[in-house]
This record gives structure tokens, sequence and C-alpha cells, in this order.
């Protein structure tokens, strides 16, 4: 598994909805998921080694 943060939509963010936009390699392919904060929070305690990236992710939501 290797997860990357990608970007972060800030107006999705303002909407309340997935706003950290990660790629994402594993076994099955390559492709793109959205993530809320409480998603982010829960890969990082089923993907630790992806923690850097993680938290990239959630530092991008800040105070939204």
């Amino acid at each position: 598994m290797n997860i990357t943060f990608n970007a972060f939509n800030k107006r999705r963010a303002m909407r309340g909805g997935d706003a950290a936009e990660f790629l994402i390699k594993d076994e099955s392919g390559e492709y793109y998921l959205w993530m809320t904060k409480t998603d982010i929070k829960r890969n990082l305690k089923l993907f630790p080694e992806c923690a850097e990236e993680l938290n990239k992710g959630l530092a991008a939501y800040g105070n939204n």
C-alpha cells in the first residue's frame, strides 16, 4: 500500500465534503480517493507506514 497526498479542495471543505485527495497504489492498481478528516485518522491507524502523507492531508484541513 502506498498513499500519496495529491491535493486539497477548499471549496469541498467549505461544503463539508471530502476535501483531501490521495493517490492510492495497491495490489488492485492505482486510483484517487477523497478523504474526510475522519477517514484520514482511520487510515493512520490502519496504515502507519503512510503516516507522513496522511498527515499532510490532515494538516491541509487546518481549522476547517
